[in-house]
């Protein structure tokens, strides 16, 4: 176990199989301190805050895990470009500059009101990540153009026979070919994998880290599987903090320099799970601020920065 960390920590290449082992080792004390070490070398001791901001919950899809799904019965929304750009500013006076924008796969949103939204926020130095689903090439272009600061596309799984029974009505070779042609296309690009969901492997996982090096995104979500109502996974367990801990600290050794983002809801399966991954890789929080009140999330930022403080972190 040492050697495969060693050689991670100097070369920052693994095989499938030596990933495979770290993720089976109940053992992983020394892998989380040399990712520790990779992150203060690499990117400092700052700590990055994004803001979530979910612009519509309307979805065509009926993925298995999500509780956006089509089929779920719940109330939709779109907010409008106004509310978009007056939120986005009013959560920037709390320091928060970097805001994604997140949509189901939907055409409620389109790709020309949200280069306008961004070219106006710009003008408050607010940058803006696009989390909106699969667009076409010609919305990817205009995305950067407008001066988004990452186009957000997650991976989920670098599996075919995964991806198609988590999204039944989806095919995962449009969202691969849409991060290749981003990465052709010189457009900074954000992605995701999703760890811990039924029937996921070591294997399969390994090669959603390895497929994520290989597209060399600027920065990799880990989201964990937490089973959520009205979905069809509801009963399943959630994943095991031990199991983001080791996946986070393994990306941060074989990309060095990506910034590595965690969401708030982490904490549904460990009360300390943001500090945990920020202390074996991660760098950047993600925190929700859809139906959040301002003053009182501007609480929570401060009282996060006091618990980054206390282990020497700067947030």
């Amino acid at each position: 176990m040492k050697n495969i960390v060693e050689k991670a920590f100097k070369l920052h290449e693994l095989s499938n199989k030596e990933i495979c082992g770290i993720l089976s080792s109940d053992e992983f004390s020394y892998l989380t301190e040399k990712a520790n070490q990779m992150r203060e070398k690499n990117i400092g001791d700052s700590v990055q805050i994004r803001g979530l901001l979910q612009i519509s919950n309307l979805c065509a899809q009926n993925c298995l895990y999500c509780e956006n799904r089509k089929d779920n019965p719940k109330e939709r929304y779109t907010l409008s470009a106004t509310d978009i750009v007056n939120i986005s500013k009013e959560f920037s006076k709390t320091g928060i500059k970097n805001i994604i924008f997140q949509s189901g796969e939907t055409t409620a949103v389109s790709t020309d009101s949200i280069c306008e939204i961004i070219g106006k926020l710009k003008v408050y130095n607010i940058n803006v990540f696009p989390s909106l689903g699969e667009r076409n090439e010609g919305e990817y272009r205009m995305l950067k153009a407008a001066g988004a600061e990452q186009v957000i596309l997650n991976l989920i799984t670098s599996s075919f026979t995964l991806f198609g029974e988590l999204h039944p009505e989806m095919n995962l070779m449009g969202r691969v070919l849409a991060l290749r042609f981003m990465k052709a296309n010189n457009i900074k690009t954000g992605s995701g994998i999703l760890v811990g969901f039924p029937n996921q492997t070591f294997s399969s996982l390994a090669d959603d880290i390895l497929d994520l090096k290989n597209l060399n995104v600027g920065s990799i979500e880990i989201i964990p599987f937490i089973p959520k109502q009205n979905t069809p996974l509801k009963e399943e367990a959630a994943v095991n903090i031990d199991k983001i801990l080791k996946v986070t600290a393994i990306i941060r050794l074989l990309m060095p320099g990506i910034n590595i983002s965690v969401s708030e809801n982490i904490c549904e399966i460990d009360p300390h799970g943001m500090l945990k991954t920020l202390q074996c890789g991660a760098d950047t929080l993600i925190i929700n601020l859809t139906d959040i009140d301002c003053s009182k999330k501007e609480i929570d930022i401060n009282s996060l920065k006091e618990h980054l403080l206390s282990i020497n972190r700067n947030c």
